[in-house]
């Protein structure tokens, strides 16, 4: 969004650094925080995950090796209750 030389009044600042101004012209806008911004990226880097691993063979796994599906199972898990939190299915 473009912003004029108004001074812009911060209207609402939230805890986690997030604010909603009043631009000075009617108008409004939202000023992510950092981990606000970054959450689409997030979102869909959770979802890559989730398609990962469901790649892994999750019959066999050689725990010599070090990497199987075990390593993963709660890992998977957080992530997809994640997404099913931010989609408002829990």
């Amino acid at each position: 969004m473009k912003r004029s030389n108004v001074a812009q009044m911060v209207l609402q600042r939230f805890p986690c650094g997030c604010t909603i101004e009043d631009l000075g012209d009617g108008s409004h806008a939202i000023n992510y925080c950092p981990k606000h911004k970054a959450a689409p990226d997030m979102y869909e880097a959770l979802g890559r995950l989730i398609e990962v691993t469901d790649l892994l063979d999750t019959e066999e796994c050689d725990h010599d090796v070090g990497i199987c599906w075990c390593s993963y199972k709660n890992v998977r898990l957080n992530a997809a209750q994640a997404l099913a939190k931010a989609e408002g299915k829990c």
